[in-house]
């Protein structure tokens, strides 16, 4: 999607072209001056912020007939330029402003330029989507009260930002205002079934990759424990981080319809994370969302490498397969975009381990969006309320964003192993596969940890932050 745009004057435009134009004046006004409607829509597309600026003030200069008719071409240019930035399509009906404004209202806008980005205020369609704290206030020159404007500061990190719509989830059965069942998959059971590689370079650059072994039929594996997920009645399924392949991503897309035929669930599938080419020799850490068609509905590319200490090499018993110097992960982060899923059970965002601690880049965004749940594929140790996670998480709930963090067996046990050398069983850090932070205390939804392999089922008590086990 092409870099989209809405000035505040733009905004003007729409409100100060009132309900009395809208039959008899557009229809007397549509065929103005066409050639330099289409000049407009150019240099809109070339400057929007400025030209449209432009054009503010040479309607504003105008006699209230001619402002009219001025702003009318404005709003007409706007619509055309909207049309070739790929926005919205008006080449097949006749388009007004109030046409053009009830798509804004559904899709949003989104820009790096002046002005902001606007969405279109989050609905509540059950009472467990909890109210703000404070209410998003949209600039006022824009008279789009329905819309949440992006601060300065949540655009420092991030150059582009997509609100996706998954249109499958509306309409979803009303059970889901009394609870909600997410499955957090833990997968990769030992050390072995994951692949850790040096990446050395000319320059002296050491970094690693990680991937899944072939010793494992992971789609099997995979497919597995998406049934064992939706037979225990969950809506919402998240694999850990780098414990698939893109081509086990695909398979597993592929897969979900058949389990949604069966059990009528699952809703949405954040299929982990994958170590995904994108280039001649460029890797993304990439996580996909599917939803019950099976159909891609966000893709979140890590915004963050991680570095891994020989410390922690030793944690998980790496240091023959890393060398023992600090490693980086062997990423790239451009482009530095980050999407938003507009769904029935709120507004979801994906971050990948190491970008949850990036908090203040990450935090100023969930809260101007007002993000309900952040899903954290991650590849870390024993999730517990003491460590780094939950930490995170309890910053992002005080904004109202709930965060549910999954990560595999293999490295729980790895750091557990190396607790209890180190310090004995006194130190264990415990078993903890996921946690949940909590944002809300009018609706505790129901967890569910799914073994990958055997199918045993353990449900974790949900508080305000709670680390959940099997």
């Amino acid at each position: 999607m092409a870099d989209a745009w809405f000035p505040d004057c733009v905004a003007r435009w729409y409100d100060a072209f009132a309900a009395e134009h809208h039959e008899r004046h557009i229809r007397m006004l549509r065929g103005v001056r066409p050639r330099e409607v289409d000049h407009w829509a150019a240099e809109l597309l070339r400057d929007p912020h400025r030209f449209a600026a432009q054009l503010d003030r040479r309607i504003e200069a105008n006699e209230p007939l001619e402002r009219s008719i001025e702003r009318y071409r404005a709003l007409q240019a706007s619509s055309e330029a909207f049309e070739q930035a790929g926005i919205i399509d008006v080449r097949d009906a006749p388009t007004t402003w109030r046409d053009i404004r009830q798509s804004w209202r559904r899709r949003g806008t989104l820009t790096k330029a002046e002005g902001g980005l606007l969405v279109p205020r989050r609905e509540r369609p059950y009472p467990w989507l909890p109210p703000r704290r404070t209410r998003k206030l949209s600039d006022p020159a824009s008279h789009f009260g329905g819309f949440l404007r992006m601060s300065d500061r949540s655009l420092r990190e991030i150059e582009h930002v997509q609100v996706r719509v998954a249109r499958d989830l509306v309409g979803r059965p009303e059970a889901w205002s009394n609870s909600l069942i997410v499955a957090v998959v833990p997968l990769v059971e030992q050390l072995d079934e994951l692949n850790f590689a040096r990446v050395d370079g000319p320059t002296g650059r050491r970094a690693y990759r990680v991937k899944p072994a072939e010793i494992v039929d992971w789609t099997a594996r995979a497919r597995g424990s998406l049934e064992q997920a939706a037979a225990a009645g969950a809506e919402i399924v998240l694999f850990p981080e780098l414990c698939l392949t893109p081509s086990g991503q695909a398979e597993l897309a592929q897969y979900i319809p058949q389990v949604v035929r069966r059990f009528g669930r699952p809703t949405l599938v954040v299929a982990g994370s994958a170590h995904t080419p994108c280039g001649s020799d460029d890797y993304h850490n990439r996580s996909l969302v599917y939803d019950a068609s099976g159909n891609e509905v966000l893709q979140h590319n890590k915004l963050f490498r991680y570095e891994m200490s020989p410390r922690e090499q030793g944690r998980y018993g790496l240091s023959d397969a890393l060398g023992e110097v600090p490693r980086e992960e062997d990423i790239t982060t451009l482009p530095r975009t980050f999407e938003v899923l507009e769904t029935a059970v709120g507004r979801i965002a994906v971050l990948i381990c190491e970008d949850l601690s990036i908090f203040n880049s990450f935090g100023p965004i969930a809260n101007d969006l007002e993000i309900d749940w952040l899903l954290v594929p991650i590849m870390d140790g024993a999730q517990t309320a003491s460590r780094w996670t939950a930490e995170f998480g309890r910053r992002y709930a005080l904004d109202g964003t709930s965060v549910l963090v999954g990560t595999c067996r293999a490295l729980v046990e790895a750091h557990r192993a190396a607790e209890r050398k180190a310090r004995g069983d006194i130190a264990d850090p415990g078993d903890g596969i996921a946690l949940l932070i909590d944002s809300t205390a009018s609706f505790q939804p129901e967890v569910k940890v799914l073994h990958c392999k055997v199918g045993a089922v353990a449900t974790g008590t949900i508080g305000q932050v709670s680390d959940i086990t099997y």
